[in-house]
This record gives C-alpha cells, structure tokens and sequence, in this order.
C-alpha cells in the first residue's frame, strides 16, 4: 500500500496481470519495486495489515495449487525475470515461499492434500526454487525442510 507517481508507472509500463484469481499485483510490485526508482518509507503513518480489511478474501480462498500459483510460476519464467541478478531473482522467489507456499500449506487442511495436489506443489516449488538457487538460503532450517519435503513429496507432515 502506498502512493505512486503515475510517472513511475509509465516509465516501467506497469500494468496489473491479468486472468489470475489471486496474485495479479505480483509482477506489478516486483517490477516496482526492482525498477529503480526511489522508494520512501513514510514514518509514523500507518501500515498494511494483510487480511485486516475484509473477514473473506478471494487469495484466501481454497483454489487447486497450479491455479493458485500461476501467477508466481508466470513470473518466474518471464523475460523480465530471468533478465534480474541471482540477488533479485532469489529475493523475489524467497517471498514467495514466505508468503505464499507457507500460507498455502497451513490454510490447507490435512484433506486437501491430495495425491494430485502434492504432485502439482512438488512441481510448482521446482519451478520456484530451479529459478533462483539461492532462494532457499534466508530459510531457517525447518522452513528448507518443509519445502525440501513437498518438493519431494516426503511423506505428509503430521500434527
């Protein structure tokens, strides 16, 4: 959240995705944000709170996983990404696994976890992490091992 000048947006020709149930801001805020413009941070205001807003959310809601992250898989094996430094690419590809891959797996309950469905994350995470080999590096120990699991499709975690 936050103002932006429409110079800014017009300079990088950005443009939410679209066809996507969740995830349309993705590529818009990483191409913001790696474009190199300036970015301030305005002290004392207020912050973005995710989910505070609304009691529903469309990104909340349970959707198969190769729906649910073709946005991220989009990105990762555009033009514009595979153009980025190994630095950006993995910083990109580590918030998706923060934000994303982690919420998917605790909104998910144990029954959602289908045979396809793990086959579908297990490739979903390959393509993810194959395209930024050093995302996994910022990961504590047991998050590299959660995602090391899926995509490998160790035996489901239990409770």
């Amino acid at each position: 959240m936050g103002l932006l000048r429409t110079s800014e947006i017009r300079r990088l020709g950005l443009r939410f995705s679209e066809g996507y149930r969740s995830g349309e801001d993705q590529e818009f805020s990483a191409k913001l944000y790696f474009g190199g413009g300036r970015i301030d941070y305005g002290r004392g205001t207020g912050h973005y709170v995710i989910g505070a807003d609304a009691s529903d959310r469309v990104t909340s809601e349970a959707r198969p996983i190769l729906e649910d992250f073709r946005f991220a898989t989009d990105l990762v094996e555009s033009t514009w990404f595979s153009r980025l430094s190994e630095s950006a690419r993995s910083s990109i590809v580590t918030k998706l696994i923060r934000v994303h891959v982690f919420s998917a797996v605790m909104s998910r309950g144990e029954a959602a976890w289908t045979p396809q469905e793990r086959d579908a994350f297990a490739a979903v995470l390959k393509v993810l992490v194959g395209s930024a080999e050093k995302s996994l590096r910022p990961l504590s120990v047991v998050d590299v091992r959660l995602v090391k699991s899926i995509m490998t499709l160790a035996p489901a975690m239990k409770k």
